[in-house]
């Protein structure tokens, strides 16, 4: 599924791919294979996922009575993942979901819409206390106060979803800490707190993705750095310091005449993992 817009000049513009696979009336495929993003205004990735690519996919699916889903994410935004996740849970079919590679942070989240969760050797789950960034922007007390209590809300929602999968034993307590302490585990260890089936015949896929370098326990092994896409090109987040400063400093100076500019300073901040 292409997913296009048309921009202030009124061009056809391309914001990335929803892959569908196998689509019928009675059963479809769902790959998220990347990011979650907002909307698709923030995608630096064919793959990244927004929750209109989602409701664009349900709404050929009214009748569908299987829905596979197959994970391999980092993360990204906390409502967007909770809103896709509402968007699947749902939804009347039976859902499948896979975790191809890892189900990181908010992509745990989603995967937790699952009727049956399936987990190949080797593939990973990982929860952790939802986090907010700022960039080029200063903060008094009340701010940062009112933004921790947003992230304890969200927080609490999360808790909630995850309480809903847990193997019986499992305490709100147990999930709780494991959330606060940033949990890895694989399949086995994702069996002791929630209800997964481990595939013992697949193994997992490699996943990239920008958020891997803001965690604080992740795998020394996996691969920190995401190639991102702009409109023209795609380029290296390795890029030299001086130029990342010369180049923000001349898009700051320009006036944000319209979305596209401001897009454009996103992608070129993107680079650098902003």
């Amino acid at each position: 599924m292409d997913l296009q817009m048309t921009n202030k000049k009124g061009k056809i513009v391309s914001k990335g791919k929803l892959e569908i696979k196998n689509q019928s009336v009675e059963s479809a495929d769902l790959f998220i294979y990347g990011d979650i993003i907002s909307d698709s205004w923030y995608k630096w990735c064919d793959e990244d996922t927004c929750p209109q690519d989602i409701l664009d996919f349900l709404s050929g699916l009214e009748h569908a009575q299987n829905i596979n889903i197959y994970i391999n994410s980092g993360g990204g935004s906390v409502w967007a993942g909770i809103a896709i996740y509402q968007q699947l849970k749902r939804h009347n079919a039976k859902k499948t979901v896979y975790i191809d590679g890892i189900g990181a942070s908010i992509a745990s989240v989603i995967a937790m819409a699952a009727d049956e969760l399936i987990m190949p050797e080797g593939s990973m789950l990982m929860i952790h206390k939802p986090m907010n960034g700022f960039a080029f922007e200063m903060l008094n007390a009340d701010e940062l106060r009112e933004s921790a209590e947003m992230l304890d809300r969200a927080q609490e929602n999360i808790t909630d979803i995850y309480m809903t999968k847990v193997v019986e034993g499992v305490s709100r307590e147990e999930i709780c800490k494991a959330i606060n302490k940033e949990t890895w585990m694989n399949a086995t260890k994702a069996q002791e707190y929630f209800k997964v089936n481990i595939d013992s015949t697949k193994t997992a896929a490699t996943c990239n993705s920008s958020y891997f370098n803001i965690y604080r326990n992740a795998p020394s092994d996996l691969n920190n750095k995401k190639e991102i896409k702009t409109d023209t090109q795609k380029v290296n987040p390795d890029v030299d310091m001086n130029e990342f400063v010369d180049r923000v400093a001349a898009k700051l100076k320009e006036p944000f005449e319209s979305i596209i500019e401001k897009q454009e300073l996103l992608a070129d901040l993107g680079q650098f993992g902003a």
